[in-house]
């Protein structure tokens, strides 16, 4: 679950980056000078810097759009390997999930980062340490000392590093009902450097710091976090700047974000049932059916819900009502000398559906009228015969009569 751009920070370099200390490099390094970025490397071991500078101008480009616009020039210094980018940082025993590390602000903004060939996602990495520096670029004052919760969310969100393997972690943690506190979340970003420290718990911890940032951005607009950014350089109260801004403190913004979350899983689980079918049972006559039993089966493919069962009995005159999850949901119902009714329908969320299902029987009521014109029939030939044999026998009487009369 950790991600390339977990940056494991330990103690010596989280006091070096409050303070003037920059990372320099080797005399034996080039430079080369982009229209936005300084980047120095070993050519001797660095040979795809092409690469690296289209990829600097995308990542550029991204921070730009977020802040915009970036009008300072940043150092991008590439290490060819693990041993290198911990002599550039000037720091060992650094873990190999480090890969890039953001420093500074403004024209003096440096980023360490191992080469392509060394990062799997060099670009989500990039504009990660990019986004870092952006921030304390646009921030007032307090720019070292901000919640690292809230730094670390701005980088993810704008690095655009919440994958969907990411929020399926995430989502799968708020279907379990756990709830991450925002104290919670900063301890986990303040202890990531330590070596017992959980890599799930940390990546976890920066997929929900980018879902807050994401979701203030979906619910009050871009303009709030740059409002927030500005207001945290000179409250130094993240939920003071949050209330002012948005009327709600962070701690509150974290839980409706996961509320929406876990909501949304209960709504795909069929926990949350926002939906309602409604109608009559009536026979192809169009006369209600009372007291039948209907069933209603999820069809949703992919789903947890797929395969559910909700049943209804309709009232005395016919009429049911069910509430239901959302998609493609089969109607089902049977009575004997009927036609079984079996019938796909799709429900969108929060949508009320009006379907009277149609048991016929029509054909059970053919085979009854042919019975009972058979019927007719057989006793027409009975009263014919009855008739006749009656002429016979008073026939037959008569002429005895007249016989027996001469």
């Amino acid at each position: 679950m950790i991600t390339i751009i977990l940056l494991i920070i330990l103690p010596a370099l989280a006091g070096a980056r409050n303070t003037p200390y920059l990372p320099e490099c080797p005399d034996s390094f080039n430079t080369l000078r982009s229209s936005v970025f300084d980047v120095k490397y070993d050519p001797d071991k660095v040979d795809n810097i092409g690469y690296i500078l289209d990829l600097a101008g995308l990542s550029y480009d991204q921070v730009a759009c977020f802040f915009g616009g970036y009008p300072y020039r940043t150092t991008l210094e590439i290490a060819s390997s693990h041993e290198e980018y911990e002599a550039l940082l000037g720091i060992g025993n650094l873990s190999v999930s480090s890969m890039g590390s953001g420093w500074g602000d403004g024209d003096n903004g440096i980023i360490v980062i191992k080469s392509p060939d060394q990062v799997p996602d060099f670009l989500t990495v990039l504009t990660h340490e990019l986004a870092h520096i952006a921030l304390r670029s646009n921030t007032p004052d307090y720019k070292y000392a901000m919640p690292q919760w809230f730094e670390e969310g701005i980088a993810v969100y704008v690095s655009n590093d919440i994958s969907e393997d990411k929020r399926r972690a995430f989502e799968n943690i708020c279907r379990e009902g756990r709830y991450i506190h925002i104290g919670e979340l900063e301890n986990i970003h303040k202890g990531s450097y330590k070596p017992d420290s959980n890599l799930n718990d940390i990546g976890i911890a920066y997929t929900q710091s980018g879902m807050v940032i994401e979701y203030i951005n979906d619910t009050y607009g871009r303009d709030s976090i740059y409002e927030i950014i500005y207001d945290l350089g000179y409250s130094r109260d993240v939920d003071l700047s949050f209330k002012k801004v948005i009327g709600r403190s962070a701690e509150e913004v974290n839980y409706d974000m996961w509320r929406s979350v876990k909501d949304e899983m209960d709504r795909q689980d069929g926990k949350l049932l926002e939906q309602k079918i409604y109608g009559y049972v009536i026979d192809h006559n169009g006369n209600t059916i009372p007291n039948q039993t209907v069933s209603f089966t999820s069809e949703r493919e992919g789903s947890p819900v797929k395969g559910t069962v909700y049943t209804v009995m309709a009232d005395g005159s016919g009429y049911y009502e069910v509430d239901v999850t959302y998609g493609p949901i089969k109607a089902f119902a049977e009575k004997q000398g009927y036609e079984s009714a079996n019938k796909e329908v799709m429900l969108d969320r929060g949508e009320s559906l009006l379907f009277n299902i149609t048991l016929d029987g029509s054909a059970a009521e053919a085979r009854e009228l042919a019975r009972l014109r058979a019927e007719e029939e057989k006793r027409n030939i009975i009263l014919v015969s009855a008739g006749a044999l009656s002429l016979i026998v008073i026939s037959s009487v008569l002429v005895v009569w007249k016989r027996s009369n001469k």
